[in-house]
């Protein structure tokens, strides 16, 4: 997942947690602003889920999310171990 945010303090560190798990850290530019913060989306389960941003400042920003699995199994037949 890539997410940007703006109106956190100046230069300053961040860090991304997703429900409490840390997925990512960066730094604000000169405006307070962060782009392209890449995540992988850690196991869990389906349903909402909390993406939050907090500066070592002490600003933060969230926001919720839904997951779904999905497992496709091909071929859909056939014995175990063939082709």
């Amino acid at each position: 997942m890539v997410i940007s945010g703006t109106g956190f303090a100046v230069e300053r560190d961040f860090t991304v947690y997703y429900d409490d798990a840390t997925v990512a850290t960066g730094e604000t530019d000169k405006d307070g602003a962060f782009r392209n913060a890449l995540f992988t989306i850690p196991e869990s389960s389906r349903g909402s889920h909390v993406i939050k941003v907090v500066d070592d400042a002490g600003n933060s920003a969230s926001a919720s999310v839904a997951t779904r699995q999905n497992l496709t199994v091909a071929p859909k037949s056939g014995a175990a171990d063939s082709e």
